[in-house]
């Protein structure tokens, strides 16, 4: 079943220069059931990049980020796990990792959040602590 909903997303960074939040409310779409279902929405940057997101949850515990516009890359997210990705934008591609510390799944068929707790590096060498925090909320 697929429900067009509100989706709210927080993202906080931490990186050697400070913390930046950023907060974002689009329209986008939620389907499966509490453990295994997939978010998809529409996402604009402040330097105006576009891409389209699908952010598929596995058993409620393994979430995979797939960006494809003018920003590409496709994350895994898994608790007490790295995973390696190409970071791809219109000026390049960059290797990185990510180790998610977090997997916090409280999603129903009728919303619900999804909080994420990860590490970025780059080629090894650590980037940014992150926490990101998805709401999907009522139906339009």
């Amino acid at each position: 079943m697929e429900n067009e909903r509100i989706i709210k997303i927080t993202s906080l960074q931490r990186t050697e220069d400070g913390e930046d939040t950023i907060e974002i409310t689009t329209r986008g779409t939620l389907s499966g059931d509490n453990e295994n279902y997939t978010i998809e929405f529409d996402e604009i940057f402040e330097d105006g990049l576009k891409s389209h997101t699908v952010l598929t949850v596995k058993d409620g515990k393994s979430v995979n980020l797939l960006r494809r516009g003018d920003m590409n890359n496709e994350i895994i997210l898994e608790a007490g796990r790295r995973h390696n990705f190409q970071y791809g934008t219109p000026y390049g591609e960059m290797q990185m990792g990510v180790f998610a510390s977090t997997v916090e799944n409280k999603m129903t068929p009728d919303g619900g959040t999804l909080k994420l707790v990860y590490t970025i590096d780059f080629y090894g060498n650590f980037t940014s602590g992150n926490e990101m925090l998805i709401e999907v909320g009522n139906t339009f």
